[in-house]
């Protein structure tokens, strides 16, 4: 904005508005006078655009930007830590609630201790990348006698990156687009887009007679931004800034984010495990049904990352589905296999099975269980 501003025009100006009848030579006692004052003056023009620039939210940064954010209500959506599970040899061993771990560039406290050789670990670190994969090693940073290895298991609860500018800067922006906030499907899933914790959800509009009340009601399912189950502490946490208290006393009150009049019930989906049997002819190699596993839960994790997109429609629910012709292209690409002729792909779940689609409600997460 004052690019021209530099040290060197402004002294121009300045030498330009001595009468010409004084020496202004570089040297002479009227330049020397205005040299310094031209560099403190291009000094701050350069604080000025840079304080102007703070000024508008599309162009301010880290602190300026978050108090762009608290005059309208909001601010940065904090990181959060990851929680492992892992296992330890031997499994006598006594591990202290405290113990300090590393692993994968990160450091991790144990949280509290299960039986048969299983510890839950937080990460003292916030952001996904705490949430280190099955199979990795953790080394003990506090000495724990007779400890010979700690395997992790999973991840209980997946880590949450801070906010960067540029996700905040997003977050201002649909906050000032969507306008007055009056509980619509659309103002619902805009509103939980700014929480960090929410990877996805789906607004599902209920008959007040399914809950007790008065009013109506909405139930709202949440996944995480891993786009599985959230914990029932999330869920909790998420209830209590929606539509704080229970059903028949003071949800619907306006006491959350909720307008008054509307009931608001947080939920997240379950994990639906679904074996996949192929039936087939030709011959395949060793690793081909291996690398058919690996292909195949890259797209469920495809079908996961979808999960916000099914809604009602004025035709009744959308719904997501595991595609019978995209499991057997996946299967169809893999090397490894000779004369391969799929004959049919089965899905099972619990009693129930299909070789068609298989339709995912938003009760559902599709996890992948065995490939055979």
């Amino acid at each position: 904005m004052f690019e021209d501003k530099t040290t060197e025009a402004i002294l121009e100006s300045l030498l330009a508005q001595v009468d010409e009848t004084f020496d202004k030579r570089q040297g002479s006692v009227i330049y020397d006078a205005l040299a310094p004052a031209a560099t403190e003056l291009a000094r701050l023009y350069v604080d000025l655009a840079y304080y102007y620039d703070q000024s508008f939210p599309d162009t301010a940064e880290g602190e300026y930007l978050e108090r762009f954010a608290s005059a309208i209500g909001f601010s940065r959506l904090r990181g959060i830590p990851a929680v492992i599970f892992a296992t330890y040899t031997p499994s006598a061993v006594n591990i202290a609630t405290g113990t300090r771990f590393s692993g994968g560039g990160h450091t991790y406290t144990v949280t509290s201790m299960g039986t048969g050789g299983y510890v839950s670990l937080t990460c003292e670190q916030d952001g996904v990348a705490g949430g280190l994969s099955a199979g990795s090693q953790l080394l003990p940073i506090d000495f724990v006698e007779g400890l010979q290895t700690v395997t992790v298991s999973n991840v209980t609860t997946a880590g949450v990156d801070q906010w960067t500018d540029d996700d905040l800067r997003n977050a201002i922006k649909i906050r000032m687009s969507r306008g007055l906030f009056v509980g619509s499907v659309d103002d619902w899933k805009a509103f939980l887009s700014l929480i960090n914790i929410v990877g996805a959800c789906v607004v599902n509009p209920l008959s007040i007679n399914d809950y007790s009340g008065a009013g109506y009601a909405v139930r709202i399912y949440v996944v995480g931004v891993d786009f599985k189950p959230i914990s029932s502490s999330y869920v909790s946490q998420l209830q209590a800034l929606l539509d704080p208290g229970s059903a028949g006393s003071t949800m619907g009150c306006g006491l959350g984010v909720a307008p008054i009049g509307q009931q608001v019930y947080v939920a997240t989906p379950t994990n639906k495990t679904i074996n996949i049997t192929i039936t087939k002819t030709g011959t395949v190699d060793d690793d081909w049904l291996s690398g058919a596993a690996t292909e195949i839960e890259k797209y469920f994790a495809e079908v996961r990352a979808n999960y916000g997109e099914m809604k009602l429609t004025n035709d009744g629910w959308k719904f997501n589905y595991i595609r019978t012709s995209r499991l057997k292209q996946i299967l169809y690409s893999l090397e490894g296999a000779t004369n391969l002729n799929i004959t049919a792909v089965t899905m099972s779940s619990g009693s129930t099975s299909t070789t068609g689609d298989w339709e995912l409600s938003y009760t559902d997460v599709p996890i992948l269980g065995t490939v055979a």
